[in-house]
């Protein structure tokens, strides 16, 4: 089996590779053929990153060596086959949605260029996945950050292009920071295999911290970290739907990825204070991305902001992954780095989901607000029931995937209270900011899908919708399922991918990396929980129709006082996020304005009044706001040295040459 494994990755690189090129025949029929390609492509990437962590037996796996070709070293170990597996199955899910969604966006997108775009997007996540040296690595990198900016601007829009340079200035600031602390844990150079990163243990402490900056700054803001993360909100609305999927779903995830690779190499010898410092983003993160969650009325920004709330649960565990190393508790940390694994495989299927969820309502009620939403689910009965499967494991209930993973989480933080581990008080806020994150994450999830799926429809176009069609519902099901299977079966998951043999962390040279595994799975059952549920309910169900008269139940319109209920009397989701809103309006600074108009100018008191709430993100108005116009200022006083002047330049550049000099000698 170990020797085929490297044929299967280099079928799947070289059909992405051939399915970014085949669009470029410009017909109906090599469209076809690419998209088929690309997703056959990827089903043979999830099936080799699976297999590899299911048979186990070898901590590498050597895939492609050109040392002549960036230095290229394709291998794979436990943790990037991990997130290998995730990248492909996602990214075949997108393209079977795509089959449809581009079919019925065919005006409003270039196919040729967006078909061969996305597949130099994902393989650039594959090879940032598989690269063992610093170039390929960093090669990788700005193929999947490039590819991804120009996929955020298919529309061609004026939003859509100003949120898609926005996106990649971060992104290359980003990219620069990896640049440079890639250099100096390379000791200067970027063909140094990842192995035999042996400089890093003789840097200083302060150029390890430096280095150490510089990735969490670099990977934290391509995750989309506050208060990095301004970006993020911006992009996903713009891009197609499976694109913001893509994004949201596991290119993320490729940015959490770099953070652990390097964060292995150069933990080890760093004072305990970063690990804080990562649980302070992660926590900070967590709590303001889940309430602007809750304030946002477009349906992609809502899941935008979703999204980092999850990436700060994935830093925190990250942060208490460190904490456990640093103190010694080998429980703690390996508890941590299981949940961070179990959670960024729910997070990739439930976001992905959602997201081609939202595409599929954009296209049925030509509207991102969930304003203009409401009754799809009479519309479209089969689509809402896996709508709800996908938003109450974004919500982390049981039984799915998503709960456990953040059950195993609080409950190693709470094992290593009762162990009486130093810092405990760290650790139990940590576990009271997660339970309150959690509690309006599912406020979040109700309002999302209350306001967008229940009651009567608020527009036209939601009352007019038609059903989803077989490949929408296919791309929603899947994730689904596999999300109710990973909660019913983690413990039996956990054994099976990550094995139990490789119990004690393993410490290859100065190569840091704990094996997934380790946890103790046997300290409940999901199974049993899962079937409690749903003998609950099949109870509930079955006393409603023994002691209900059903028979004789009749149906009729809903009414309010003898008047007919209209959609102007419902919940909206600015009304339904209302207590939210004032219980942390110290935090949120929203600005509320009501105009009063009279209808008799002889009148005051007759009045129609009208209420506009304006969502202000703070870090974008203290933060990236004042710092754009010191930026503009500088150059327009840089642009007073355009004297025209010959010798004014020719005095430049001899002051230039100087001061090279000085500072190289």
């Amino acid at each position: 089996m170990i020797e085929i494994l490297p044929r299967l990755f280099v079928l799947s690189l070289l059909g992405v590779l051939a399915s970014a090129f085949l669009p470029l025949i410009r017909s109906r029929l090599a469209e076809w053929a690419a998209q088929m390609v690309f997703i056959m492509s990827t089903l043979v990437g999830a099936l080799a990153g699976f297999l590899f962590l299911l048979v186990g037996g070898t901590p590498f796996l050597g895939i492609i060596s050109f040392p002549a070709v960036f230095s290229t070293i394709l291998s794979i170990d436990s943790l990037s086959a991990a997130f290998f597996t995730l990248v492909c199955l996602v990214s075949a899910l997108c393209g079977i949605f795509g089959l449809r969604y581009l079919e019925d966006y065919r005006e409003k997108y270039h196919l040729p260029t967006l078909l061969a775009g996305t597949a130099l997007f994902v393989l650039g996540m594959q090879g940032v996945l598989l690269a063992q040296t610093s170039i390929s690595f960093f090669f990788f990198w700005e193929l999947m950050s490039l590819s991804s900016a120009f996929l955020v601007m298919a529309e061609c829009s004026r939003a859509s292009i100003k949120a898609a340079l926005f996106y990649l200035t971060m992104t290359q600031i980003s990219g620069a920071a990896i640049l440079g602390g890639l250099l100096l844990i390379g000791d200067g150079s970027l063909s140094i295999d990842f192995i035999n990163l042996s400089a890093a243990a003789d840097l200083p402490v302060p150029m390890l911290g430096l280095a150490f900056g510089l990735f969490f700054f670099g990977f934290g803001s391509k995750a989309g970290l506050v208060p990095f993360h301004a970006w993020l909100p911006e992009a996903h609305p713009q891009a197609p739907s499976h694109i913001s999927a893509l994004m949201s779903g596991v290119m993320l995830k490729v940015a959490l990825y770099g953070f652990l690779r390097f964060g292995f190499v150069i933990g080890p010898f760093l004072p305990s204070w970063v690990a804080y410092v990562v649980v302070g983003f992660g926590l900070l993160s967590a709590l303001y991305g889940v309430l602007y969650a809750l304030l946002e009325r477009d349906i992609k920004r809502v899941l935008a902001m979703s999204s980092v709330e999850n990436m700060g649960l994935l830093f925190t565990m990250a942060g208490v992954f460190f904490l456990g190393m640093y103190g010694g508790n080998q429980a703690l940390a390996i508890g941590s780095l299981l949940a961070l694994v179990i959670h960024v495989w729910a997070h990739g299927l439930f976001k992905a989901g959602l997201f081609l969820s939202a595409g599929t309502i954009i296209t049925r009620t030509h509207s991102h607000s969930l304003e203009a939403m409401g009754g799809l689910a009479k519309r479209m009965p089969v689509f809402a029931a896996f709508f709800l499967v996908l938003c109450l494991s974004a919500a982390a209930l049981p039984p799915f995937g998503t709960f456990w993973g953040e059950w195993m989480f609080l409950s190693s933080i709470w094992q290593a209270i009762l162990d009486g581990m130093p810092g405990s008080i760290v650790l139990l806020l940590i576990a009271i900011i997660m339970v309150c994150v959690g509690g309006l994450a599912i406020f979040a999830m109700v309002r999302l899908f209350g306001i967008s799926m229940l009651g009567a429809p608020r527009s036209k176009e939601a009352e007019a919708a038609t059903p989803a069609g077989g490949i929408y519902r296919f791309t929603m099901a899947v994730p689904a399922l596999l999300l109710v299977l990973m909660g019913l079966f983690a413990p039996l998951i956990v054994r099976m991918v990550f094995g139990l043999e490789t119990v004690q962390f393993v410490q290859s040279g100065n190569y840091f990396f704990p094996p997934l595994a380790g946890a103790d799975t046997n300290a409940s059952s999901p199974l049993i929980v899962g079937l409690a549920l749903l003998a609950a309910i099949l109870f509930c169900y079955a006393l409603r129709r023994l002691w209900s008269d059903v028979r004789r139940e009749r149906a009729y319109h809903q009414w309010d006082c003898g008047q007919p209920i209209t959609p102007g009397m419902e919940y909206t989701a600015t009304a339904f996020s209302g207590p939210i809103r004032f219980f942390f309006r110290s935090l949120l600074r929203i600005r509320k304005e009501i105009v009063a108009t009279p209808m008799v100018s002889t009148n005051p008191w007759m009045a129609r009044r009208t209420y506009s709430l304006q969502v202000r993100s703070i870090w974008v108005e203290y933060g990236y706001a004042p710092m754009e116009k010191l930026v503009f200022w500088i150059s327009k006083q840089a642009r007073r040295l355009q004297t025209g002047s010959v010798q004014f330049y020719m005095f430049l550049l001899f002051l230039a040459l100087i001061v090279s000099l000085i500072l190289a000698l």
